[in-house]
């Protein structure tokens, strides 16, 4: 029983002891590259609605546009691109910590290519991501809670489908009221 009850107080603990504002999610956006062993780069990345307008907090009733200015290093042109979205959220139990979000493989293999063909040098990456077609994805979703959604874009044109660039956006999520 006691050893219940020290496991119960380091559990309360520890949640009161974490912040709920990784990276300063709370106030903007934060990004970084996932791998910067990508051919591609991202050097800004800015998150709207679907009609250019700022989307933060993230607004997941509607469709999120990412877009990366981005630097192609390959010598490769891509004409396909298909994208795997990660969603995490930020938990105070178990020490402070990203925990991936299930969404059961419904955000992978996106075939995203607006602006293709994607040539080296500068470029623009724009990822369009509707969760409003996942119900079950949003009914989860708390509000006002900070998430990480990692986008990781694939040559399309190789059957391998190797990572090509990768975006991590710190986010903190609204959602809609029913």
């Amino acid at each position: 029983m006691q050893l219940l009850l020290c496991f119960s107080a380091a559990l309360i603990a520890s949640a009161y002891a974490c912040t709920n504002d990784p990276n300063g999610v709370q106030e903007k956006l934060y990004w970084t590259s996932c791998n910067t062993a990508d051919v591609i780069q991202p050097t800004n990345l800015t998150v709207t609605d679907n009609h250019g307008n700022s989307n933060y907090p993230v607004d997941v009733s509607k469709p999120i546009v990412v877009t990366a200015l981005s630097y192609s290093k390959s010598q490769t042109t891509y004409n396909s691109v298909l994208i795997d979205v990660t969603l995490r959220v930020w938990s105070k139990i178990f020490g402070c910590q990203w925990i991936t979000f299930p969404t059961f493989g419904l955000l992978n293999n996106i075939k995203q290519c607006s602006n293709c063909p994607l040539k080296p040098g500068p470029l623009t990456l724009i990822a369009s991501v509707d969760l409003s077609k996942y119900a079950a994805i949003i009914d989860a979703v708390s509000s006002g809670t900070p998430y990480e959604i990692e986008v990781k874009y694939k040559n399309g044109d190789s059957s391998k489908h190797e990572e090509i660039a990768c975006l991590l956006a710190g986010v903190v999520v609204l959602k809609p009221s029913k």
